[in-house]
């Protein structure tokens, strides 16, 4: 070591010096081999700086690999790999760190697998402005078993949009959305191309015995938050009015259209009509014809068609 014109002291190769590891450089640059972890040092400031050990300067011994800069003022981690395998760049946990590869090796059957990438540092999930999230859950004899992947594009605190596709759940499936919530679904039992209608059992309104003692089917095909639903029943009429329960109640407002009657068990020759009205969402109410005519309380009574409406869910 040595002075300069009474400045600060001058280390241009400490190679193998062991004792405390210091939080701040003493005023010596090159690099010294310390208890913990090695530094490096820009100058004599020192205006920069970097380490790499088990522990960043200044803070506690850990079990992983740190890699920490020195600013000028403050030493800070910047990259960890974690003694069980993980890697962790730009911070020291998921979430406030750009880069995170983490868990044990795929095929692993003892736990978790996931990476997170990210363009910008964050306090918590999932505050962040640009996220891929994968991860995978390979538990022996877990239901949980399954791959989930998350894409998501935030702009702000509060406005986002993300497609999730997961095995992980019972069905499955892909999910587009936004911050208010779903826009489209499709999962193991709802695919928009090749999946065929779902049949429900409704609660019906109007007949004796309560469910059309004939030929009775209500279908329905949802795709995001719009049912498509089909239906053709005639039965043994006990009142004058007629309806059923919907498989989705239906989204605010009133939602209508034209569809095949029989009354009095004559088939009409007029169209009836049908309402999903906003008075009641969960159900679709039935008339005879478009002026609103009633139903004979006896005899069969019945219709076919379909409507399209928005549900509330």
């Amino acid at each position: 070591m040595a002075s300069k014109n009474g400045g600060p002291i001058e280390t241009y190769a400490v190679t193998r010096f062991y004792g405390q590891m210091v939080s701040i450089p003493q005023q010596v640059y090159g690099f010294a081999d310390l208890q913990g972890a090695t530094q490096w040092w820009k100058d004599g400031t020192p205006s920069k700086g970097a380490a790499l050990g088990m522990q960043a300067p200044g803070a506690a011994l850990t079990d992983d690999m740190i890699f920490s800069a020195w600013s000028g003022a403050s030493w800070a981690e910047r990259m960890r790999i974690w003694n069980s395998g993980g890697v962790c760049i730009g911070g020291s946990g998921e979430y406030d760190s750009r880069l995170v590869i983490r868990g044990p090796a795929i095929g692993d059957s003892g736990g978790n697998q996931s990476w997170l990438f990210r363009e910008s540092t964050v306090t918590s999930s999932p505050n962040v402005v640009g996220l891929l999230h994968y991860a995978h859950r390979h538990t022996a004899g877990s239901s949980n078993a399954g791959v989930q992947i998350n894409i998501v594009h935030r702009v702000d605190s509060s406005n986002f949009g993300y497609i999730n596709f997961n095995t992980a759940s019972a069905l499955g499936g892909v999910t587009l959305g936004v911050s208010g919530g779903e826009v489209l679904k499709v999962t193991a039992d709802l695919d928009v191309y090749s999946d065929t209608f779902q049949t429900y059992s409704p609660t019906y309104t109007g007949f004796s015995p309560a469910t059309p003692n004939q030929f009775a089917y209500v279908a329905y095909k949802k795709i995001g938050k719009w049912v498509f639903l089909w239906w053709s029943f005639y039965g043994t009429s006990n009142t004058t009015t007629m309806a059923f329960t919907l498989p989705y109640s239906a989204y605010s407002g009133s939602y209508y259209s034209l569809c095949k009657a029989m009354d009095n068990s004559n088939s009409m020759a007029n169209p009836g009509f049908v309402l999903i009205d906003s008075n009641d969402l969960s159900k679709a109410i039935f008339w005879k014809d478009c002026s609103g005519g009633l139903f004979t309380a006896s005899n069969y009574k019945g219709s076919q068609g379909q409507i399209v409406y928005q549900s509330n869910s």
